[in-house]
This record gives structure tokens, C-alpha cells and sequence, in this order.
């Protein structure tokens, strides 16, 4: 009587599926880590990291690779259109990169670059929409707090509650190796009094020779290559930021809007904030007199505002948006928009 052994046909059918997510087109896809490395790195490990460990085992040593659409150009100035202070950027710099990596059918690269301007301007704004304009995945770290260094690229392993890192934990569920990784407030991130020091996190992170076996410090023996994520900054200063980073980084002052560009982002803003909340027909109009109001705001404090008048106009039932400026209270205790 023939038997039937349930238990080689099942792990066969796991080799082969591995087989398939191992077998992506090499030109548009990147070798994350080595699977033979994967081996009994388990030992020793808490319940939690051996958890993410083994999801990434599970996801296979390949990640995808974002290419450069056809369409980048018409991309960039809808960008340009919604970000018009960006426009220096957008024209000096992320088109050339496009453009190259369009003609050569390469993957999606930006040059690290931080992003100076003053608070409220813009800056996280624009770049959450070039990612979701070029369908990149995207992560935000802030780097003034100050467990930033653990934050990025975990805790060691000798502590007990030691747990990989957020770079580790994207790439476990990222299926594409080329996403955003936003790291926010760089002028605050420069702490010498700290136990480990952020900078020394990102200058290996940054040097294309030492990102391709980055190690998150929860699991020191596995290498990960990094080296194709797009690691962007933003500050609101240029002083205090660490001399050894800046110089892996290019850097792009972010003017303020003029009035006029305000007026165009207050309109755009408005129009998608209806179509997000889904408003009935006869959704409060944005007026004229509104609009030069707004138009001396930032974006950051354009939304918060339009959010306040959207919602009393529609609780007053008011066909006219009416934009109000707070006054900052004179004593006492008082929220200021």
C-alpha cells in the first residue's frame, strides 16, 4: 500500500512558493539579506524580536524596486502646483534624479537631502505627497527625542526588553526596498550628552559602504542592505546641525510662501479637505475676504484653520466659510491655534 507522506508534500510546497517570491525580476528588485544567513539566529533572542525575526524569514530576502513612471514629469509639476515654495527643489534637483534613473530604467533614488525652512512651511507636508505621488512607501522618525537612536535601529541585545527597530520593523512589512524614510527635527537631534548618539546611527546610514550591512543592534549577526532607501531630513535651522552628516547631505532652504502662493495653497487645501470629508452638495464657500487672511499663514496653520471654519460653518449651517484668527490669550492658561 502506497503511503502518503502528508508532511513532504507541504514542505515542499512552502519551498516552492519561497521559490516564486525569490524569483522577482533582478533588475527591479533588491537583495535585502542573505537567507542562509537566517539560520539559528533565533537562540537566545526575547519572544518579541524572534517574532519580527521570523516575519522576515517569512517575507523572503527580496524587496521590490519603485522604478521611475513615464509620467514623472507631469508628476513633478502637479507637485510643484500644490508646493509651489518647493519649486527650487523640484526643478534643481528631483528632476535630474528622475530623469537619469528614467533613461537608464533604474529604481527610484533620491539624493539625502535636508529640507530648512521655518516651522509650519511645508516641509513633512511635501514630502508624505512626493511620496504618495511616486507610490513609495513612507516612515517618520523624530530625532529631538531622546530615545531616537534606539528608535531607528533598535536596543541591544543584552537588555531584556531588548526589541528590533523601526528601520527593521518597516522592511519586515515593506514590500519595496526604495521607500521614504523621514527623519524630522535634525537640528535637534545633535545630543552629546546622550548614551548613543543619533549621529553616529545616521553616518552609517548615509555611507553607501557600511548601509549595505547595516545590523539592527537587536540582532547583531543578521546584515541588512539599506542601501536603497531614500533617507530625506528636515530642520528648521541649518545651525547646530552635525558637520560629518551635513556632509553626506545636500540641503534645500524652503522660502516662505508669498501671498500669492499662499492664496493657491489655501484653495488647494480647502478643495481636498471637502473632498476628504466627504461634504454634501453646498459645502461652505471659501471667500475672497478668507482667502487674504489665509494668505499671510502657513500651510501647517492654513489647515488648522480652514478645519475650525469648516466645522463651524457646517454645525451653523453657514454657506460662507468665516476664518477667524485666534488672539494669544494675555493671562492665564488658554489654547493658541
Amino acid at each position: 500500500m502506497l503511503k502518503v507522506n502528508f508532511a513532504e508534500i507541504k514542505r515542499k510546497e512552502l519551498a516552492t512558493a519561497k521559490l516564486k517570491k525569490m524569483t522577482l525580476d533582478a533588475v527591479h528588485a533588491h537583495q535585502l539579506f542573505d537567507a542562509k544567513s537566517m539560520s539559528n539566529l533565533t537562540h537566545g533572542l526575547n519572544e518579541e524580536t524572534r517574532s519580527q525575526l521570523l516575519r522576515l524569514d517569512e517575507s523572503g530576502p527580496l524587496r521590490r524596486l519603485m522604478i521611475v513612471p513615464d509620467d514623472y514629469l507631469a508628476k513633478c509639476r502637479e507637485l510643484e502646483d500644490r508646493f509651489p515654495n518647493f519649486s527650487g527643489y523640484i526643478n534643481d534637483y528631483l528632476l535630474p534624479s528622475l530623469a537619469l534613473a528614467h533613461v537608464r530604467k533604474a529604481s527610484l533614488q533620491l539624493q539625502p537631502t535636508v529640507f530648512v525652512g521655518s516651522p509650519g512651511v511645508g516641509k513633512t507636508l511635501f514630502v508624505s505627497a512626493l511620496a504618495e505621488m511616486f507610490y513609495l512607501d513612507i516612515e517618520r522618525v523624530n530625532l529631538e527625542t531622546a530615545q531616537a537612536s534606539m528608535e531607528l535601529v533598535g536596543t541591544a541585545r543584552g537588555w531584556s526588553n531588548a526589541q528590533p527597530g523601526m528601520l527593521f520593523r518597516w522592511l519586515v512589512r515593506s514590500e519595496f526596498a526604495n521607500g521614504i524614510c523621514v527623519l524630522e527635527e535634525l537640528d535637534k537631534a545633535d545630543d552629546k550628552n546622550a548614551r548613543n548618539p543619533i549621529v553616529y546611527s545616521l553616518l552609517q546610514l548615509l555611507e553607501p559602504t557600511t548601509s549595505r550591512t547595516f545590523c539592527d543592534l537587536s540582532i547583531p549577526d543578521l546584515k541588512l542592505d539599506l542601501s536603497k532607501i531614500n533617507f530625506l531630513f528636515t530642520a528648521n535651522t541649518l545651525d547646530g546641525l552635525p558637520p560629518a552628516v551635513l556632509s553626506r547631505v545636500m540641503t534645500f532652504e524652503v522660502p516662505d510662501l508669498t501671498p500669492s502662493q499662499a492664496k493657491n495653497v489655501a484653495v488647494r487645501q480647502y478643495e481636498d479637505m471637502v473632498k476628504d470629508l466627504k461634504l454634501p452638495a453646498g459645502a461652505p464657500i471659501l471667500t475672497q475676504e478668507g482667502l487674504t487672511l489665509l494668505s499671510s499663514e502657513s500651510p501647517r496653520r492654513q489647515r488648522l484653520l480652514l478645519q475650525l471654519a469648516i466645522g463651524s460653518a457646517v454645525y451653523k449651517q453657514s454657506k460662507e466659510l468665516v476664518i477667524q484668527k485666534a488672539n494669544k490669550p494675555k493671562k492665564g492658561i488658554g489654547f493658541v491655534i
